[in-house]
């Protein structure tokens, strides 16, 4: 699991992307979701690709609903978060995303790659929120194992 997540997203190993949300589309369900939403990258980011686009058209196939990799954006003042450890990665304001459009009646579920302290997917729920959407469920393919450093960001979302 954690060697095919390095492949997609550091060795450029995109043809992973679409098999790896396809599993990930059998294996979790949700009935309320209308639209996958990936998580952007940000827009100082040097990636050709979005991995968590390629993960939530991967899904999209299975669930038969579109994904959407027009709907949420970073802020422009908000820097990256990889490499960021401790208490600079937790320091991510909530209102870091926006939502191009209005989600009003949208059940959304996000896409990411791996979930690490939960603010990325916290500043998404709370930009779908305010776009009037409503998120059903977030689905992720890896999760960061706790240590001393972050243990205290585990926090449910």
């Amino acid at each position: 699991s954690r060697e095919l997540l390095l492949d997609l997203k550091y060795r450029n190993s995109r043809s992973l992307g679409i098999p790896m949300g396809r599993l990930m589309g059998e294996i979790f369900s949700d009935k309320d979701a209308d639209i996958l939403l990936p998580i952007p990258l940000h827009r100082a980011g040097k990636r050709e690709y979005n991995q968590s686009l390629l993960l939530a058209e991967g899904i999209s196939q299975i669930w038969k609903i579109p994904a959407d990799d027009k709907k949420l954006f970073w802020r422009s003042d908000i820097l990256p978060q990889a490499g960021k450890t401790g208490p600079s990665k937790q320091m991510m304001p909530l209102d870091a995303m926006t939502s191009s459009e209005n989600l009003e009646g949208r059940s959304v579920a996000l896409v990411d790659d791996v979930y690490t302290t939960g603010n990325t997917l916290r500043a998404a729920i709370r930009a779908v929120e305010m776009a009037g959407g409503k998120v059903s469920s977030a689905l992720v393919w890896s999760r960061r194992v706790p240590s001393q450093e972050n243990e205290a960001s585990w926090v449910k979302i």
